[in-house]
């Protein structure tokens, strides 16, 4: 997804200079930054609303005090533009795989991450597994989500669909979220997929040099998250992502440990090949433990 979770949203005004700077975590209903409420609901899963304000729409959850938590923000004229600072950092897999002929998405939110794909690497074929039959509708009327020859979407539980699933995926992105239960963690990271025995059937769904990308919430148990997927996975690579309250973490079954030093030119050529609004170099920059 994005699916639930709380990130400082920062929309910066060098780039999006419509909008007025916005860093904040949750927001009043009343006072919120991101324009009239277009569409609201209430799932199975959470309270959905949609809000816009001039050409950027957002998606939020609406917790149960009221207060909202952002989970997606597109430029409904230009999507590919990534403006969670946290998005950008998933592909942070680009250091590792720069072909990438067949990913999953684990957790659809708004989509953002589906149109970066579909402008940088087209021929990109995209799986999509959604537990909430909802965001999928909004994503298609709100976010201009639609399924083509190389997008499908899989409405479904993702606990329950890989012990199924047969196809192998060069990066899985693992963004599941949903409203905090006794079922999750405080941050909505459901329980049953941050299990050692789940880590490792996601290696069944993996190509050789495969790769796992988990967005985490900053909380109290961020650091044994890491740690169990540091167990599972031959290397592990964490990145910081200022403007945040997220950690990225990228989980790799290939035995070749890169190097700080081995990833600098490819940083530098990924900034050459994407032209994005973002910076690679400045990303790698944010690399625990170089």
């Amino acid at each position: 997804m994005p699916s639930t979770y709380n990130f400082l949203l920062v929309i910066s005004v060098s780039i999006f200079c419509t909008v007025d700077t916005v860093s904040m975590a949750q927001t009043t209903t009343k006072q919120s930054p991101f324009g009239r409420v277009e569409y609201e609901v209430k799932s199975d899963y959470s309270h959905i609303r949609i809000r816009r304000k001039k050409h950027f729409r957002t998606m939020l959850f609406v917790r149960d005090n009221g207060s909202e938590v952002g989970e997606t923000v597109i430029n409904i004229k230009q999507p590919h533009k990534l403006i969670a600072p946290y998005t950008q950092t998933m592909f942070a897999s680009f250091f590792f795989k720069q072909q990438q002929p067949r990913v999953l998405i684990v957790g659809l939110g708004g989509g953002s991450m589906i149109h970066f794909l579909k402008r940088h690497q087209p021929k990109t074929k995209i799986d999509v597994v959604e537990i909430d039959p909802k965001v999928v509708e909004i994503a298609k009327k709100y976010f201009r989500i639609k399924e083509t020859k190389n997008i499908k979407l899989i409405t479904e539980d993702a606990f329950k669909f890989f012990p199924e699933c047969k196809q192998k995926y060069d990066v899985i992105y693992m963004d599941a979220f949903l409203k905090p239960s006794e079922q999750t963690d405080k941050t909505g990271a459901p329980l049953n997929l941050k299990t050692v025995k789940f880590l490792e059937s996601l290696q069944e769904n993996l190509t050789a040099e495969g790769l796992v990308v988990f967005n985490l919430n900053i909380g109290e148990t961020t650091n044994g998250d890491i740690k169990t997927i540091q167990q599972v996975f031959v290397n592990t690579y964490v990145f910081a992502v200022p403007n945040s309250e997220s950690v990225i973490v990228v989980g790799s079954i290939s035995k070749t440990r890169q190097q700080f030093e081995d990833l600098t030119p490819v940083a530098r050529s990924l900034d050459r090949k994407f032209r994005t609004h973002f910076s690679f170099k400045k990303m790698l920059s944010h690399l625990k433990s170089k």
